[in-house]
């Protein structure tokens, strides 16, 4: 699904902080992200507003509309039993779940808060999709589109919205192949006091953004 990247080391010193979030066990995990972790607390997932999820069988992207959680292919679900690792993440947050020996756990990652400084970097990784396959209406829920990746057969349904002006099909053209859409990742770096040392030793998800090829006009917001 992820391609190539575009990566700039451009340092931002960061306050941020990790929270253990209770072991999910909703049939769907989408009712899990919307109650609040403690009473009283706001929804999980307050603030977040795409997802990325894998389990056994599928690749499920989501987007937040009015408080709900939408997915993408038509159809899906975030079941417990089946999820392998998802992410919900915004500006300033992200819920990480994931499996391991024991079954799921879960933390909430959130920047700008806490006693721990990092110097932090972004990434921006090309993903799969160079061309966009006819779909019959209905087919592809609203704020989302299909991607496919040439003879590869990679397709999948990132929450953004591309219309023909983001891909280029004459293959004469040096833009021939441009993809689109991006995902926004954020990293963690610490550095060793006696060494000075440094490491990555955190990543999340920030965005989800779209990308014209150059010398296109249009909106490149979400």
């Amino acid at each position: 699904m992820m391609a190539t990247n575009t990566t700039k080391l451009e340092f931002t010193p960061m306050d941020s902080t990790t929270t253990s979030l209770t072991c999910p066990e909703a049939t769907d995990l989408r009712d899990w992200l919307a109650e609040a972790e403690m009473e009283g607390d706001p929804r999980r997932d307050e603030g977040l507003d795409w997802l990325l999820a894998t389990t056994f069988t599928d690749v499920v992207w989501g987007l937040k509309k009015d408080g709900a959680w939408q997915l993408s292919p038509e159809g899906a679900t975030l079941p417990a039993d089946r999820l392998l690792e998802l992410r919900a993440f915004g500006p300033d947050a992200e819920i990480f779940v994931w499996r391991d020996a024991a079954g799921l756990r879960a933390r909430l990652r959130r920047d700008g808060m806490g006693d721990k400084a990092y110097d932090t970097y972004p990434e921006e990784q090309l993903l799969w999709g160079t061309v966009r396959p006819d779909v019959a209406p209905g087919e592809v829920p609203p704020g989302f589109t299909r991607l496919a990746e040439g003879d590869q057969g990679l397709v999948h349904e990132p929450p953004l919205e591309l219309d023909a002006g983001y891909f280029i099909t004459d293959e004469q053209d040096k833009r021939f192949g441009h993809r689109p859409a991006r995902l926004v990742l954020r990293h963690y770096v610490e550095r060793e006091a006696e060494t000075g040392l440094a490491r990555v030793v955190d990543s999340r998800l920030v965005a989800v953004k779209r990308v014209l090829p150059d010398g296109a006009k249009g909106d490149e917001s979400r």
